[in-house]
């Protein structure tokens, strides 16, 4: 009997504990970023911070914005270093990453005449938001900021938008909202955040069953307040015209490549360019692409800023009706 009572313990422990893991800890695994449990999951990131503009030798802005639903947003403004203003690269970070990582680039994109608009995206860095969203409140966020700080400033020439694995996707949902924005650099996206969050646990869960990632989806949105099966680049792509150039690592094992692809393919830009790093996983393009790669961004953004400044009447921009919010320097 004590050995049929041990055994019984036992098992009603591991579901107890089993019941935790997926109500509690998987659903904030996929929003939340913050806190001891998350950084068992996660990686650390917090090595961006030690980029920081005065030790580059930067001419910035720090801004505070506000958020619609009333959080302390912070971003940098990385001035051109050229009378010569060609315009202005928004860059978005991907999950646990911080501002500070797009500083060195934002440098070489100084000195050849472009602006750098850096945020902390919500929940990261020094921004506030005890949840990420994926896109879903982030665009208006990058909305607003281009209302807050590209306009507010009065920053000449078009406006690019280069984001990283969440962040790519984020810049395509403001896209696809803000045709303002006039050509984007898209690495490493997922295709539709349910199958990507169903992928990362199917990978990294010793059991798995299809009810725990359709459990999870479910919960993790009843948390945040916001719905997953609505965060889908696949199903928006139709809605961006504007050129675009795609870059994904051949061997990402996150985000398969040709999940990539599938978005790529249903884009509605006449101008757009996929291109493949062969050596590459999940965020390391910079590194496995080298100077070539940065070579042919910088090539993409320089003739299509040439374009752009080339028409006086697409520099006349106005703050967005949908759009709108202050900032604090």
């Amino acid at each position: 009997m004590p050995r049929a009572r041990k055994a019984i313990i036992i098992a009603a422990g591991l579901i107890l504990f089993s019941v935790a893991a997926i109500t509690y800890v998987l659903p904030r695994i996929v929003i939340g970023i913050n806190g001891r449990v998350f950084s068992y999951f996660l990686k650390d990131y917090s090595f961006d911070t030690l980029n920081t503009p005065e030790k580059l030798g930067l001419n910035f802005k720090e801004f505070t914005t506000i958020s619609r639903d009333n959080l302390k947003l912070k971003s940098i403004l990385v001035l051109a270093d050229s009378s010569n203003e060609k315009g202005t690269i928004i860059f978005l970070h991907g999950i646990r990453r911080h501002k500070e990582q797009f500083l060195p680039v934002a440098k070489l994109l100084s000195e050849r005449g472009f602006n750098s608009l850096i945020p902390d995206l919500r929940s990261h860095g020094e921004s506030e938001g005890k949840y990420i969203t994926y896109g879903y409140f982030e665009k208006q966020d990058v909305c607003d900021l281009i209302d807050s700080v590209i306009i507010r400033e009065k920053l000449k020439g078009g406006i690019g938008i280069w984001g990283q694995s969440m962040g790519a996707a984020i810049a395509m949902q403001t896209m696809a909202i803000d045709d303002r924005i006039d050509y984007g650099i898209l690495e490493s996206t997922f295709s539709d955040l349910p199958k990507t969050v169903k992928d990362y646990l199917k990978r990294d869960l010793r059991f798995y069953f299809d009810w725990i990632g359709e459990f999870s989806v479910w919960r993790a949105g009843k948390i945040a307040g916001f719905n997953l099966q609505e965060i889908s680049p696949l199903k928006i792509a139709g809605n961006i015209s504007k050129p675009i150039l795609m870059v994904h690592g051949k061997l990402d094992k996150k985000i398969n490549i040709n999940d990539a692809v599938d978005v790529f393919k249903r884009l509605s830009s006449p101008e757009k360019e996929f291109l493949t790093i062969p050596s590459a996983g999940h965020l390391d393009v910079w590194e496995k692409g080298g100077q070539k790669y940065f070579n042919s961004v910088f090539e993409f953004i320089e003739s299509l800023s040439a374009v752009f400044n080339s028409q006086p009447e697409a520099q006349k921009r106005r703050l967005s009706k949908n759009c709108f919010q202050t900032a604090s320097k």
